[in-house]
């Protein structure tokens, strides 16, 4: 009986071995398989420019928070300023010497830059911006803002932004509003 015990004993052993091998060993590799990734998109260009505009000063936001509609309720009123900056990079003084802007976009019939038209938006309000001298941005992309002398490597051109209601009235609502900018150095 002790033998039968000890033989049984000695076969299950050599069976868990076998057992452990068999799950050590690695299995074949499936066949690879392709699935679609996605795609990646380039955007830049090439300048003759004196310096290059930073990327994070291209596509920007300008975060005017929220204002009262009864801060803007009466003509002339504003909202308070919001800074915000466009950086150049890599300039070179070896040409240019001064950089300024010229500004785009649709206006009111002030001259301010006019709310997105949408369900929902604001009303008699507009958006001003002024440049480092406090000299107020016109919107015609050929009116230069005041220029600014640069220096070789990076700079940083100031500007500050705030809602104004040149009517009064102000309704509330969204108060989104684009524009756009070129460089211009002399």
């Amino acid at each position: 009986m002790k033998k039968k015990l000890v033989l049984s004993s000695l076969a299950m052993l050599a069976s868990l071995g076998v057992a452990t091998s068999a799950f050590a060993a690695d299995p074949t590799p499936p066949n690879p398989i392709t699935v679609n990734g996605g795609t990646v998109n380039f955007k830049g260009e090439i300048t003759a420019g004196a310096c290059a505009v930073d990327p994070d000063s291209i596509d920007q936001t300008v975060q005017m928070g929220q204002v009262k509609a009864a801060t803007l309720t009466t003509a002339g009123s504003v909202s308070s300023s919001h800074h915000f900056n466009i950086k150049l990079d890599d300039c070179s003084t070896a040409i240019y010497k001064n950089v300024a802007m010229s500004f785009l976009g649709a206006t009111d019939a002030n001259g301010s830059l006019a709310l997105t038209d949408a369900a929902g938006s604001a009303k008699n309000v507009g958006i001003d911006i002024y440049d480092g001298a406090h000299k107020k941005v016109t919107f015609d992309n050929s009116t230069q803002t005041t220029a600014v002398k640069f220096h070789d490597g990076t700079n940083v051109i100031p500007f500050t932004a705030n809602y104004v209601s040149n009517e009064g009235g102000a309704t509330p609502g969204t108060a989104n509003a684009t524009t756009t900018f070129n460089v211009i150095y002399s």
